[in-house]
């Protein structure tokens, strides 16, 4: 096929004319100019809560599996006080800006030892100052959803941000969430099902307490009957929660299904860091000409290996080569042909426990496993990426996602237009993010996603030219033949 632009009449010209000279020189016409390196660091000054432990919420459980170090141990995880009295998650946190996000089950066990694991739960997060100077408290937003698509709360959150301030006396609590008042009872957690949520909040004055609760009655919690609507009460009932602290029981003898004790909660920040923002960002720059082909560009990063001296895996001086990069999954489970990139990935500083690693060892009771299993649910990614085109004609260009890890990865990200939106990814490359490079021009574009829970990490990503290339002519040829590389 023959192609013309008529914006460069004299292009094909120039162009037989510049390969030629090429070829003389005994030079290869030069396809990628430079392979970048993908690096991520933390950005950002709002904190990531993350809680998934327990992530199956029971009532009525006891570990009976044999050798476990939780067996016979009986299980309410309810915050209401004739159902467990528990709270999830129950932290001190200093002043500043977060972020609280979660993922269970309601049931998964569909344990009927008590009659109320047939009904259905709500979920809260319960912000509680201990202190004896008022707190400002300003709520952002949230989101939340009763099934498994973990990416709509952050589609929810990021499309319909607010901003109401409330003041907290010194023994008062705040309603967060609450999610029978916040949506109305359309959302109650039917036994059986997954779900997600989070909420964004800063606070300033005092220290305070945060807690995740599930319950069936809100007024069972915080013993208090106010208005559906009430979000501040006297936390005399609501101090009284027993943290439920690090749980580790069983559901099975083998590594399947998993235990809790695989998943954590708490402040998740840069490895090596006392605090780190919610998002993460890399800046490779590409440069492509007429001459590069069709298909995903090239891309380097250094592979992770564990130092002896610290148990700690670190970027080496030996490199990865690919057309593409592993992001949501810890180095110290690469595989010969899956290598990390490793930057990206948190550690979580779980209260009860301690660090839950993402790049050495995390040795927990209850499992066989050193791993745990970490895919940075709930951290935004940022891959501000540049395009260079030397050429002479526009070029096209696509950011794209994939799973490789099997089962689903539910995203939010955000679309061309600016706007929401979501999506499960698969094995099949998804484009999140197109645009155009005009002839000798540089374009920057910023694909922002995040990935939901509950989901599978090891999330592939490429930077994808897809419009053909120009051939290059050889020296004396006809300048009519065809000059597009398929």
């Amino acid at each position: 096929m023959t192609a013309f632009s008529p914006f460069f009449p004299s292009r094909r010209v120039a162009f037989s004319l510049v390969s030629a000279a090429f070829a003389l020189a005994g030079i290869a016409l030069p396809v990628h100019a430079q392979t970048p390196t993908i690096a991520y660091t933390p950005q950002g000054d709002r904190q990531l809560i993350f809680v998934n432990n327990p992530e199956r919420i029971e009532l009525g459980y006891t570990d009976m599996i044999p050798g476990s170090t939780t067996q016979n141990v009986l299980y309410n995880d309810l915050g209401d006080g004739s159902l467990g009295r528990k709270a999830l998650l129950k932290i001190l946190l200093p002043p500043g800006k977060y972020r609280d996000s979660f993922e269970h089950v309601w049931n998964f066990t569909r344990n009927t030892v008590r009659t109320e694991s047939s009904r259905p739960v709500n979920y809260g997060v319960v912000l509680r100052n201990p202190g004896t100077t008022d707190v400002i408290v300003t709520m952002r937003g949230k989101g939340f959803i009763n099934n498994s698509n973990g990416n709509i709360p952050f589609v929810e959150l990021f499309t319909n941000p607010t901003v109401q301030t409330v003041t907290l006396r010194p023994g008062s609590f705040l309603w967060l969430m609450r999610t029978e008042a916040d949506y109305g009872n359309t959302r109650s957690v039917p036994s059986g099902n997954f779900f997600a949520g989070v909420v964004d909040f800063d606070f300033t004055g005092a220290s305070c307490e945060l807690m995740n609760i599930v319950y069936q009655s809100s007024a069972a919690v915080t013993g208090t009957v106010t208005s559906p609507k009430a979000i501040v009460g006297s936390d005399a009932t609501v101090q009284q929660l027993d943290y439920i602290g690090f749980v580790t029981r069983r559901y099975g003898a083998g590594t399947t299904p998993a235990p809790e004790s695989r998943v954590y909660k708490g402040l998740m920040m840069a490895p090596n860091t006392e605090t780190s923002g919610s998002d993460v960002l890399t800046t490779p720059t590409f440069t492509i000409s007429d001459a590069t082909p069709a298909g995903e560009l090239p891309v380097t990063y250094p592979q992770y290996l564990r130092n002896n001296a610290t148990g700690q895996h670190e970027p080496s001086s030996t490199m990865v080569s690919n057309t593409f990069w592993i992001t949501h999954e810890s180095p110290l489970r690469d595989t010969s042909t899956r290598r990390a990139v490793g930057s990206d990935m948190f550690d979580t500083e779980m209260p009860g426990f301690g660090t839950v690693f993402a790049l050495r060892n995390t040795v927990a009771p209850n499992t066989g496993s050193v791993q745990p299993n970490i895919a940075n649910w709930s951290v935004v990614y940022r891959d501000r990426i540049t395009v260079r085109n030397t050429g002479n004609r526009s070029r096209n260009v696509s950011l794209t996602l994939a799973n490789q890890g099997g089962g689903g990865a539910p995203i939010a990200y955000q679309a061309n237009n600016g706007t929401w939106q979501r999506t499960s990814l698969t094995t099949t490359p998804f484009a999140y993010r197109t645009f155009t490079v005009p002839a000798g021009r540089t374009v920057t574009v910023e694909g922002v996603f995040t990935l939901g829970a509950p989901a599978v990490g090891t999330v592939r990503h490429a930077v994808q030219v897809t419009n053909a290339a120009l051939r290059a002519v050889r020296s004396g040829s006809d300048v009519s033949s065809g000059d597009f590389i398929r």
